[in-house]
C-alpha cells in the first residue's frame, strides 16, 4: 500500500471519525439522560470546548512547502485554472498574479484610511513588493521562524521592507 493509498483509505476515514467523536459523545450523553438541567447550555460550552481542541491541532499543523514536494503536482489536462486557450482566443496578454496583486493592494491601501497590513505567505523574495504596494506593515511568520538565525532575517525582513517602501 502507497502512501497515498494509506491516506485515502486509512488515515482520511480516521480523521473524519474521531472529528465526529464530539458530536456522538453528545448524542449518546442525551439518549442516556446524562445531560445536565440546562441541556443547551453543557452542549453550547461542550461544543466550544471541542471548537478550541481542534483549532489548536489545526494551528499545530505545519503545511508542506512546495521546495519539500518531491515532484511538482501535476494539473488535470482540463483544468479550469488554465486560461491559456481563452487567451488566446480573445487575443489578449495576461497578467501575472502578482501584478495583480500589487494593483489590488495598492487600491485598497490608498481608499483605506487606516494602515493596511500584508498577511500570508510573504517572504524576503516579496516583502518589498509589499511594501512597494503600498502596505503600512507586514507580518511575517514561516519566513521568519523557519530560518536558521531568526534575529538576522528579522533584520534582513526589515532592511528589504524600507527598501521597497522608498520605491
Amino acid at each position: 500500500m502507497t502512501s497515498l493509498q494509506a491516506q485515502r483509505w486509512i488515515i482520511t476515514p480516521t480523521a473524519v471519525l474521531l472529528a465526529l467523536l464530539p458530536a456522538g459523545l453528545l448524542a449518546w450523553n442525551a439518549a442516556n439522560g446524562r445531560l445536565s438541567a440546562n441541556p443547551i447550555k453543557e452542549i453550547t460550552e461542550e461544543t466550544g470546548v471541542w471548537t478550541l481542541r481542534f483549532l489548536m491541532i489545526t494551528l499545530a499543523i505545519r503545511p508542506l512547502r512546495t521546495e519539500e514536494y518531491p515532484a511538482p503536482a501535476r494539473r488535470p489536462p482540463f483544468s479550469v485554472l488554465d486560461k491559456s486557450a481563452s487567451y488566446r482566443l480573445l487575443g489578449l496578454t495576461p497578467i501575472h498574479w502578482r501584478e495583480h496583486l500589487r494593483a489590488m493592494l495598492r487600491e485598497v491601501a490608498a481608499a483605506l484610511p487606516a494602515p493596511v497590513v500584508a498577511i500570508g505567505g510573504i517572504g524576503l523574495d516579496t516583502i518589498g513588493e509589499v511594501a512597494g504596494a503600498g502596505a503600512a506593515a507586514a507580518a511575517v511568520i514561516g519566513a521568519l521562524f523557519d530560518a536558521p538565525d531568526p534575529r538576522a532575517r528579522a533584520a534582513a525582513l526589515a532592511a528589504a521592507f524600507a527598501a521597497g517602501s522608498r520605491r
